[in-house]
């Protein structure tokens, strides 16, 4: 008896798991409001949105979420120990208060080893914003991406030669743009990620020497831009990239 009361309770705790699941799969495929809104239907649907493994902020000018919203739900999540697999997070920012929040946050998010995807949206307004030394330091990460479009002379900067990575076997996409990053530290990255598929550099390559994508087996897409062609002297060398089929 004892027994068939484990295995039912065991069956029971996956079927709850099951329904769960299947609820955060239906609230993923809305808009944040929608998904929120699902939470009055039920304590299930309440409990399968606070625990939502996949997390997306949209902060700024006219928008109805708050840098506080974002501060309590991730607060919430590193007190109940909630995994987080996805953070997306698009945020204005005004002020140096501002960045320096947003920046707390990014590095307590990526560091969780749940991490797979992480993509910044950073729109600076009146701020300059560092990229934390643990941005790559998820041991399960797949994909990062950082936008930055120039907004007057405000930039989002990677300051570390040699930012702690940990994601060497995992990383397959990497998006930097109008990002500032050191050559040493982006040699660092590609040279350390060896199973990358897709790279796009846009416009954070500026005063290079040199980029080299070499010995990477299983990239297909390589996409570099700068701010000033013209003005660009950078060299590209490219070699061991067997599978490469879209360049530009």
């Amino acid at each position: 008896m004892i027994v068939t009361n484990h295995h039912r309770r065991n069956r029971m705790r996956r079927e709850v798991e099951d329904v769960v699941e299947l609820m955060q799969n239906i609230q993923s495929r809305l808009t944040v409001k929608e998904a929120a809104r699902t939470s009055v239907l039920s304590k299930s649907w309440l409990h399968a949105w606070s625990t939502f493994p996949n997390l997306r902020f949209d902060v700024g000018r006219g928008k109805s979420m708050k840098l506080v919203d974002v501060e309590r739900t991730l607060i919430r999540y590193h007190r109940d120990n909630t995994p987080i697999k996805r953070f997306d997070l698009k945020i204005d920012i005004a002020n140096q208060e501002s960045a320096s929040q947003a920046e707390k946050w990014i590095g307590r998010v990526a560091t969780k080893t749940c991490l797979k995807e992480i993509s910044l949206s950073l729109f600076l307004w009146g701020a300059s914003f560092m990229l934390p030394d643990e941005i790559l330091a998820s041991e399960n990460l797949t994909k990062i991406r950082v936008s930055a479009p120039r907004i007057h002379s405000n930039s989002v900067w990677m300051t570390a030669t040699n930012p702690v990575i940990k994601c060497m076997s995992s990383l397959r996409e990497l998006h930097l743009e109008g990002v500032s990053i050191s050559e040493e530290a982006l040699h660092h990255i590609l040279s350390s990620c060896c199973l990358l598929v897709k790279i796009e550099l846009l416009h954070s390559c500026e005063g290079f020497k040199t980029i080299k994508v070499k010995n990477l087996p299983r990239l297909y897409e390589l996409n570099i831009s700068f701010a000033s062609l013209y003005e660009n002297s950078t060299a590209l060398e490219i070699s061991d990239v067997p599978k490469l089929g879209v360049f530009s």
